[in-house]
């Protein structure tokens, strides 16, 4: 490499380029060349490390209808659907009617800041009148899918009998969790539960006589005050049936367990933690992605030929004294727990990221973390959903990802009055396409707009400027096309007996003078200006401008709200 200029030999220990043919030895400076070529289009088309971390996403499910799963469902919705249908009727009339008797003439359901609740626990005559619920609600499992030895109670507590009065469970997967738990903790266990299920008379039933915690979780106060009734419950003074809470607060798919909300923790007070597996091969039942319309779900489960589940209850936590002073030490040690018997990872996803997965049209989920990514680059939640809304539109095909085709025509109109060759747009995309999966997903759509903040190195910024002027795709950018990128970006009198800003950075003479990516770096070196034009582009482009420049944050809508709910 003696001949070779020292930035390119700097380059070249740095990043190894591709084996080049061998060529005779009569042809030094051919090789030289060819050298040069192949380790500078290794350099730029590299692709960047990754500015956001990936992690697992926990709001996917794609819930396909392959052949299998359509012509299953035309043999179930032919001879069991009905019989399916017919018997969950009866066991909801069956059930509502139990409930009622249960609790004619009890202690009315209190309201209080928004949550509703029993302020004292039932006598136990009461619950023996519930008993008949317990083979009513397994009658209505076994009209889901769920056949006898479907459901599998694997019981890891010393002594057996011995439950906490707060039941902690995860992963939160399907609309029908709360029944499968009423298998392994008879007949109904309480729990905590959105206030909307007032408005649904089989479930308002089950509620009142579970003697349900239900809060309004829009609703700061609401929250509060169920803070302080699971807080009672959770003490030896309750002898009610014991709570049981999903305390990641979402559905998830079960691949990795998000945040543990600190409600169940607050108290200090020993917990069981119960761990759902849900076995399927070719649905999976998990209620959100592409999945998460309740009615859907519910549907998609009763034309599964059978359904599976196991229900792990681990030995009673007990807290030490510095759990007891910090719940959310408390609760992050129980999720570690529950994740190393489940074997899945735990990732920081909280209400934010499951907002946004539910506000999504496709429902792309989100495999990174909301809450670093908005420390990192200060964006708020509306900027995040401003990114989702531009993705949206740029993906055409609706498949939560910008394909090769919706990108080329949306990065026609970026030439400044050129039409973009193929190879440039080709280029363009390998380089932002950071995973080579032949699309760009949401994270790396979101990883542009990182690179557009200005809050990234200067050498994957100058690659991307670069690759943004080379409109021929040729590997060099003209001068002329930086110039009128400056003149564009910065507003100016039009004026022939004035020089342009373009022409005054870059001066007059040259316009159709090439540089190659060396040179492009020296000269944004000393004119930034003509970088920021660059990235300028593709951000208004992308509708961009403006993120993190405190735009007020803005509440998830309700539509996403009530979806989660």
């Amino acid at each position: 490499t003696a001949d070779v200029s020292p930035p390119v030999a700097i380059l070249a220990q740095a990043f190894p380029p591709p084996a080049c043919p061998a060529l005779p030895d009569s042809q030094p400076e051919v090789q030289l060349v060819h050298f040069e070529a192949a380790m500078e289009e290794s350099f730029l088309h590299r692709r960047q490390a990754s500015l956001i971390p990936p992690v697992p996403n926990p709001f996917a499910n794609e819930a396909p209808w392959t052949f299998y799963e359509v012509m299953k469902a035309g043999v179930v919705s032919f001879f069991l659907l009905p019989i399916r249908l017919t018997i969950l009727a009866w066991c909801g009339t069956l059930e509502v009617a139990v409930a009622r008797l249960a609790i004619v003439g009890s202690q009315a359901m209190q309201e209080e800041r928004g949550c509703y609740f029993h302020k004292r626990h039932f006598p136990s005559w009461r619950r023996w009148l519930m008993v008949p619920l317990a083979p009513l609600n397994r009658i209505a499992m076994f009209a889901f899918g769920y056949w006898p030895g479907c459901i599998r109670v694997n019981d890891y507590r010393k002594p057996k009998a011995e439950t906490a009065n707060i039941l902690v469970v995860a992963p939160h997967m399907t609309f029908v969790d709360s029944l499968i738990l009423a298998v392994a903790f008879p007949p109904v266990p309480s729990g905590v539960g959105n206030s909307g299920i007032l408005n649904i008379p089989v479930f308002r039933s089950l509620a009142l006589a579970a003697q349900a915690i239900l809060v309004d979780r829009t609703n700061k106060e609401s929250k509060g005050c169920c803070k302080e009734i699971l807080e009672s419950r959770a003490g030896a003074a309750w002898n009610g049936p014991p709570v049981m809470v999903f305390p990641e607060g979402v559905i998830t798919n079960g691949s990795a367990l998000v945040q543990f909300k600190q409600g169940a923790f607050s108290a200090g007070q020993p917990i069981t933690p119960v761990c759902l597996r849900y076995r399927w091969r070719h649905y999976n039942p998990s209620g959100c992605g592409k999945n998460c319309s309740m009615p859907v779900a519910i549907l998609r489960m009763l034309l599964q030929f059978a359904n599976f589940c196991d229900i792990d209850i681990l030995d009673t936590y007990v807290p030490s004294e510095a759990e007891k002073k910090d719940p959310r030490l408390f609760a992050e040690n129980v999720r570690k727990l529950m994740a190393f018997h489940l074997n899945v990872p735990f990732t920081e996803h909280s209400y934010d990221d499951a907002f946004l997965a539910y506000e999504s049209k496709a429902h792309v989920g989100t495999d990174f973390e909301l809450g670093p990514l908005k420390a990192m680059y200060d964006w708020s939640y509306e900027d995040l959903r401003t990114l989702l809304r531009t993705f949206e539109q740029l993906d055409g095909s609706r498949s939560g990802a910008i394909g090769h085709r919706d990108f080329a025509k949306a990065m026609q109109s970026l030439g400044l009055g050129q039409v973009r060759d193929s190879a440039s747009v080709e280029r363009l995309f390998s380089f932002l396409d950071q995973d080579r999966s032949g699309g760009i997903e949401y994270r790396e759509f979101v990883q542009i707009a990182a690179l557009l903040s200005g809050r990234c190195s200067a050498v994957t910024c100058a690659k991307l400027a670069f690759l943004i002027y080379d409109v021929g795709g040729t590997g060099k950018v003209r001068r002329g096309l930086l110039q009128k990128a400056v003149d564009s970006a910065i507003a100016h009198p039009s004026s022939e007996d004035e020089p342009s800003p373009g022409t005054l950075l870059l001066g007059e003479a040259g316009a159709e003078e090439e540089l190659h990516f060396e040179q492009f770096v020296a000269l944004v070196e000393a004119k930034p200006a003509v970088l920021e034009a660059g990235l300028g582009l593709l951000r208004d482009r992308l509708g961009l401008p403006g993120l993190g420049q405190g735009a007020p944050a803005r509440k998830p809508s309700e539509e996403a709200r009530k979806k989660l709910h």
